[in-house]
């Protein structure tokens, strides 16, 4: 459930220009251009996954009022500013359709697939399993 906040995480940084890499170390720095962007990814962390306020918060070494004041300046935010709802909604977007594409993919067991899982593993060909892996990581898997 936690990669969903990196989802969203990664898509809100990169989106007000922050190396995602940067924000991650500076998660915790108290400038501006940090705490709006924390505050933006904890809104759509609540809004948009079955995260409770405290696994939310404990990602950011805060405490669960942190995402319940996030949630009161995002509000506040949109009240006040055209600007700022315009571009909620185009990362709400964008998190729901990330989120979306990294959901767990069902698929049968193969030859080739077989072989590749150790024998340890109790699984036949033809049997149905569930896949961990985004869309776009399955496109790069295949054209290794």
């Amino acid at each position: 459930m936690k990669n969903k906040l990196i989802i969203i995480e990664d898509i809100v940084a990169s989106g007000e220009g922050i190396n995602v890499h940067i924000f991650q170390a500076n998660k915790n720095c108290g400038k501006r251009v940090y705490t709006d962007t924390r505050n933006i990814i904890m809104d759509l962390a609540s809004n948009l996954t079955k995260l409770t306020y405290e696994e939310i918060a404990e990602y950011y070494d805060k405490n669960h009022s942190s995402v319940n004041h996030a949630q009161k300046v995002v509000a506040e935010l949109c009240e006040t500013n055209k600007q700022f709802v315009k571009k909620y909604d185009d990362y709400t977007a964008k998190c729901k359709a990330a989120i979306k594409e990294s959901e767990y993919i069902t698929g049968t067991i193969t030859r080739a697939i077989y072989n590749a899982i150790p024998k340890s593993i109790d699984i036949k060909i033809s049997d149905t399993i569930i896949v961990n892996y985004s869309l776009s990581d399955i496109s790069e898997i295949k054209e290794k």
